[in-house]
């Protein structure tokens, strides 16, 4: 994961003000590190490789790093946990494969199976884990792999790299690997079959999009839902609840080593910034659904890893993921809200 696709990840920190710098976790070389909103727990050691470091791109284990490598400097390991609002395996496992195949590390990298393959986390439950691994086509290693589970609005993602091992012998290594980081201390609810993301048999329409005057209703009623939505995710908290159904999601061909492009049916799609969980999301604006006159005017809002979400906003029809790109690089938010746990909270700009 990550690699030069981070240069996608850069969008964000242009829009957003850092939380923090990137900081190292002190953690003691021979103590085990929980995740304190998943309970995952990571060893000092994973099959034959100690644990090097932990680093954290927020200020609240949004975005953490863990790095692993044998004593004779043949095997790589990289664990990230990181949280999503689009939490889905095969979103970010596609994204994954877009950045291992375009790194010269890993040249001419060739998937071992035809599709990514699903298999069962340690937890249990439905098959919500996806995994692949590659053959590389000459350099440093010889093979490479990558599995994503996901663990209720977060993602755990691991990532291999073999110098001696053949894909085969690394593939059994990944299943020792997720085997010892085994069952998170927090219970995970249950989680939806993965399927692997396909293309999409029909592309986006793309219409003469232009930018249209910030819709302030815009921006406040946005914020106003994400309150709602956040008073009723905590509401459902604490109730039993059935194994969500999967969104169907296809990959547009509009898609691009910076972002991928998925929608599924209705008006709008998502966009995933680089390989680690940012997401921008394009839909019928909220005025647009109640004013007969600005009907299909687009909204677009993008969604950090620390629960940070800025409206940008709105264009007069759906527009190309590249002017998408020109509005949150180079747009001033509208509006923004913070929905880290505990609590909810929305700003507007000053008139």
């Amino acid at each position: 994961m990550r690699g030069a696709a981070l240069i996608a990840i850069t969008v964000a920190a242009l829009v957003i003000a850092p939380a923090a710098a990137q900081r190292t976790l002190d953690v003691p070389a021979t103590a085990r590190w929980r995740h304190a909103e998943t309970g995952v727990t990571l060893p000092p050691r994973l099959e034959t490789m100690a644990r090097l470091k932990l680093t954290d791109t927020t200020d609240t284990e949004a975005d953490v790093t863990i790095g692993y490598e044998s004593d004779d400097h043949t095997l790589l390991g990289t664990v990230f946990i990181f949280r999503s609002a689009l939490p889905n395996a095969a979103i970010w496992l596609d994204r994954s494969d877009v950045a291992i195949r375009q790194r010269d590390l890993f040249a001419g990298a060739t998937p071992t199976t035809p599709a990514p393959v699903a298999f069962v986390p340690p937890f249990g439950g439905a098959a919500s884990g996806l995994r692949q691994t590659y053959r590389t086509g000459g350099g440093a290693y010889r093979a490479t792999s990558v599995a994503m589970i996901p663990l209720d609005g977060w993602l755990l993602a691991i990532r291999l790299s073999a110098k001696t091992l053949d894909p085969a012998m690394l593939d059994t290594a990944m299943d020792r690997v997720v085997a010892a980081i085994g069952r998170p201390a927090k219970p995970v609810p249950p989680q939806p079959a993965s399927t692997p993301v396909a293309d999409c048999a029909t592309p986006l329409a793309f219409g003469h999009a232009k930018p249209v005057k910030a819709d302030m209703g815009d921006a406040l009623l946005g914020s106003l839902m994400g309150i709602a939505a956040a008073s009723e995710q905590a509401k459902q908290a604490s109730q039993p609840a059935p194994v969500p159904a999967a969104t169907p999601l296809c990959r547009d061909p509009s898609s691009t080593i910076r972002y991928g492009i998925y929608h599924g049916e209705g008006t709008g799609y998502r966009m995933a910034l680089g390989d680690a969980g940012r997401v921008v999301d394009v839909s019928l604006s909220l005025s647009g659904q109640i004013d007969a006159g600005k009907a299909g005017q687009m909204l677009v809002t993008l969604d950090d890893v620390d629960g940070t979400i800025l409206t940008f906003g709105t264009f007069s029809a759906l527009p190309r993921p590249a002017q998408v790109m020109t509005m949150i690089e180079h747009g001033k938010p509208i509006g923004s809200r913070q929905t880290r746990p505990g609590r909810v909270e929305f700003t507007l700009p000053r008139k």
